[in-house]
C-alpha cells in the first residue's frame, strides 16, 4: 500500500507494545494488545489524513472496515471474526489497538476509555 507522506518519515522517539490476557486450560479469553509509536516531530499531514482513506468502507475476508473518530483523530476500525483492530495517526504518534474474545459492548468500552498519556 502506498501511503502519502510515507517518504517523509520523521525521527522515531519510542515504540512500545503492551499485551494482556490469554486463555488458560484451552479456554478462550479476552486478549488486548496496544502499540504506540511516537515520533520527535509531527507526522506529515498527508500521512495522518491517509489512514482514514486507506481502508475506509472496504470489506475484506468476511470482515468490515469503517472510519472512526478515536483518540482525537480520524482512524480506521477493522472487524473480522472475534477480533477488532483500531488504528489512528495522531499529531506525533501512530496507535494501534487490538482486542479479541470480547463482547462488542466490552470492546467498545475498552476503546472509549483508552487514553494516551506522556
Amino acid at each position: 500500500m502506498n501511503i502519502p507522506g510515507f517518504g517523509e518519515i520523521p525521527q522515531l522517539e519510542s515504540s512500545h507494545v503492551l499485551s494482556s490476557g490469554g486463555g488458560l486450560g484451552g479456554r478462550a479469553a479476552v486478549t488486548v494488545s496496544v502499540q504506540v509509536t511516537r515520533f520527535r516531530g509531527s507526522l506529515p499531514r498527508a500521512m495522518r489524513d491517509a489512514v482514514g482513506d486507506a481502508f475506509g468502507g472496504a470489506a475484506f475476508g468476511g470482515g468490515e472496515v469503517k472510519s472512526v473518530r478515536w483518540l482525537g483523530g480520524s482512524g480506521v476500525e477493522m472487524r473480522v471474526g472475534g477480533q477488532i483492530v483500531r488504528h489512528v495517526y495522531t499529531d506525533k504518534a501512530i496507535v494501534e489497538a487490538t482486542i479479541s474474545g470480547a463482547k462488542p459492548e466490552e470492546a467498545d468500552a475498552f476503546f472509549d476509555n483508552l487514553e494516551l498519556t506522556k
